[in-house]
């Protein structure tokens, strides 16, 4: 059967933990038969979440969003849909 899934993840200052996240979800869909995509909404971060992936930018299953300020979790999920 194939889907299509979107996981969409809130991430405000999450530097030292977002890429293994992104990691271990990428092993596990590896193994599925159908497209998901990663959505990561930037909630205003310290850091740009975007720089931390920079030499995946050829992964098209990953989609990085950044807010201009700090929205909270709920608009991000929003952001993300």
């Amino acid at each position: 059967m194939n889907r299509n899934i979107s996981i969409i993840i809130h991430c405000h200052n999450e530097e030292g933990s977002i890429k293994s996240l992104v990691s271990d979800i990428e092993e596990q869909f590896n193994n599925i038969n159908g497209k998901y995509e990663i959505i990561i909404v930037d909630d205003f971060s310290d850091k740009l979440v975007s720089n931390l992936f920079e030499e995946n930018s050829s992964n098209i299953n990953l989609k990085i969003i950044r807010h201009n300020v700090n929205l909270g979790q709920s608009k991000a999920i929003l952001t993300g849909v």
